[in-house]
């Protein structure tokens, strides 16, 4: 289902989108006397589609929209609209996902997604690539290609995330977003 979106033309007819704002507003649809589609038209044309939905993680929420009984991703059926391509993925750059501005919006791979994530809500060291060992000690982990390297064993959290960014640096990734170079 994630790479059947429908086509470009169907979205553009059926949703207006402002990319300053980032919000997704229904079309009216066209009646022909119709009374559910006019019902329809004075309950959602004009307002903001979709709903929030909220993920396992409390911290983390995105807008979906429910077209033809299907529910996709706001963000997703934005990109599609924008470029008529079907992205493999959409990473919202400021890694806010009810931010649906355009400029925040880019196709990536998976991989390249995963980096881009935002501190674990259970993580303790405060650091992303940093785990604590339960024993007052820490590991420096950094994922590359499918596998994860182990940095090595460090009596504080800094010390951990100072080899990590090292290791990112080393292997090419930019430090703020982990995109490769």
């Amino acid at each position: 289902m994630k790479n059947n979106l429908p086509a470009r033309e169907f979205l553009l007819t059926r949703f207006r989108y402002e990319p300053e704002t980032g919000i997704l507003y229904w079309r009216e649809k066209s009646s022909n006397g119709d009374v559910c589609t006019q019902q329809w038209n004075t309950r959602h044309a004009g307002k903001e589609a979709g709903t929030i939905k909220r993920t396992k993680r409390a911290d983390h929420c995105y807008r979906q929209v429910s077209v033809n009984k299907i529910v996709y991703p706001a963000h997703r059926l934005i990109f599609k609209m924008q470029t008529g391509l079907t992205p493999d993925e959409v990473d919202h750059l400021d890694r806010d996902a009810l931010n649906n501005r355009w400029f925040n919006l880019r196709d990536c791979s998976h991989a390249s997604n995963m980096k881009n994530l935002t501190l674990r809500y259970n993580n303790r060291s405060g650091y992303t690539g940093v785990v604590a060992n339960g024993k007052g000690r820490f590991i420096a982990q950094v994922g590359h290609q499918n596998k994860m390297i182990k940095l090595g064993l460090f009596d504080t959290a800094e010390q951990a995330n100072t080899a990590v960014k090292l290791k990112r640096a080393e292997l090419g990734y930019n430090a703020t977003h982990g995109e490769a170079k």
